[in-house]
């Protein structure tokens, strides 16, 4: 094979390989992307190289060029298009908890026993609920008395009568 063919192949798996990488970057794709471009820059290196201090040479050059590039092509996005970061914050004061606050004071029958995990029948809506630490039998009434997140917590609910 001619030596300039050779030279030719050998740059254009290079450049292959680092556009792939550059590609699973910004389109995850579960590596494929990343492993072909691994596979077809040592492929470059190596068709390349005359000898193993040649090759780690130009390895560490074509990482140097690639960190460069990754760096450069990241901030550009990220100026561009701002979904590369999380804004949202999915704390405590999130309004997706907001609707459980409903059930603060509502009373239910556990479904299962809680130990201290299981469910609760709420007026036909079925939850799962955490009881405050203690043991409750199925068929018991509960009350919730605070949310956590997404965790309702159920205490034992006593009917007391003042006689």
């Amino acid at each position: 094979m001619d030596a300039t063919l050779l030279e030719y192949i050998s740059m254009m798996l290079l450049i292959i390989g680092i556009i792939l990488l550059i590609i699973e970057i910004f389109i995850p794709s579960f590596g494929i992307w990343g492993g072909l471009g691994i596979v077809a820059t040592i492929a470059g290196i190596i068709l390349f190289a005359d000898t193993l201090v040649e090759g780690i040479i130009i390895l560490l050059l074509v990482t140097c060029l690639l960190s460069i590039i990754i760096y450069f092509s990241v901030k550009w996005i990220a100026k561009k298009n701002k979904t590369l970061i999380l804004k949202e914050s999915l704390g405590e004061d999130n309004k997706i908890y907001d609707d459980l606050k409903f059930f603060i004071g509502k009373k239910g029958i556990t479904t299962t026993a809680l130990r201290p995990s299981g469910n609760a029948d709420f007026d036909g809506v079925k939850l799962d609920v955490l009881s405050k630490g203690d043991f409750i039998k199925s068929g018991k009434q509960v009350e919730v008395v605070e949310i956590q997140g997404t965790k309702i917590i159920v205490k034992e609910y006593v009917n007391e009568r003042i006689s």
